[in-house]
């Protein structure tokens, strides 16, 4: 267990009739009277030995499986969220405000909210101009369709392969300068890159590290079983049709001691921008990508390696379109 933990902004606990509960779900009786202390406690941070001393008319063991219990549940926590927990606290803050909060899952209703997301800005007021309707002269643009068939009885070519990360370099030795813009200039995105076996030419499977500043791939670990369960059921058929996965690993030691909190938003215009580039500069090498925006990734972050300064923001698969 970590040495420091810290009652994670995100978690929410309350006392009513005579019940303490935490993100909902109902605790033991005798943490009742620990409250609100041990949650102001928490909020600056404590070490186990500190909360086992602050409590002494608590069982040791109890209050051990009780920590135990809330680190499990991600209530308390030794480093930054996951950008997913992160946002889902807010839903609760918009569903008020929510149009569609009563929206049955029938095709007809979510054909209406399509519409309304895509079609909401429609021009108003006294002053209207009209621009020119000038066409997109940006070929790779043009072309760019997300790709969820590929072609698996096809293994993606060493210089297309090659040349696709070539768009993650920089653009120069002083290694400064990238093909795509960074909030901040500290490009804090770690790149990994899943492989399946006999998919690219002359590379192994298994899951990699990508070193822009040297344009090397790194072997972490090998085949992983595990990684198409990883994906929710609607995107498996792409993954397993896709030659590689690239994931999108923010580094907050890149950005955070800078810019503090808001690194982890830049972090996140980051992660955007670079998605875009890479969906067209695979027009240019010839392939298809698709972004994969949600997936189970705790199934296999152990493979990872991961520090607890990286977090998990997103994943691509790439190959040949079918």
């Amino acid at each position: 267990m970590p040495n420091q933990l810290f009652w994670a902004p995100t978690a929410v606990w309350r006392i009513s009739e005579g019940a303490l509960y935490i993100n909902g779900r109902a605790c033991p009786s005798e943490f009742i009277e620990i409250f609100p202390e041990f949650y102001f406690q928490m909020s600056v941070g404590a070490s186990v030995d500190e909360i086992l001393a602050g409590y002494p008319q608590i069982r040791t063991y109890q209050i051990n499986e009780f920590i135990l219990g809330l680190v499990k549940q991600g209530v308390l926590v030794s480093s930054i969220q996951d950008p997913f927990t992160l946002f889902a606290s807010q839903q609760h803050l918009f569903a008020p405000h929510d149009p569609f909060c009563s929206m049955p899952l029938e095709e007809k209703s979510q054909l209406d909210f399509v519409s309304y997301a895509l079609q909401r800005n429609q021009p108003q007021g006294d002053c209207i101009i009209q621009l020119d309707n000038q066409k997109v002269s940006c070929e790779n643009a043009l072309s760019r369709r997300s790709t969820r068939e590929f072609d698996y009885g096809k293994p993606v070519g060493w210089e297309q392969f090659s040349k696709l990360f070539a768009i993650l370099r920089p653009r120069d030795d002083s290694g400064n300068k990238y093909y795509y813009s960074s909030a901040g200039g500290l490009y804090p995105i770690d790149y990994y890159v899943y492989i399946k076996p006999d998919r690219v030419d002359y590379v192994e499977g298994g899951l990699y590290r990508y070193a822009p500043i040297s344009n090397e791939l790194s072997l972490i670990y090998g085949v992983i079983s595990e990684m198409g369960s990883a994906h929710y059921f609607s995107n498996r058929d792409i993954f397993h049709q896709s030659a590689f996965s690239m994931f999108f690993v923010y580094c907050a030691a890149a950005s955070m001691p800078k810019y503090n909190g808001l690194g982890y938003l830049l972090a996140l215009v980051d992660c955007g921008v670079v998605t875009h580039a890479l969906n067209l500069h695979s027009e240019e090498c010839s392939l298809g990508s698709c972004s994969i925006g949600e997936m189970d990734f705790a199934r296999v972050e152990s493979f990872f390696q991961l520090s607890p300064d990286q977090k998990f923001l997103q994943a691509m698969e790439f190959g040949y379109k079918k």
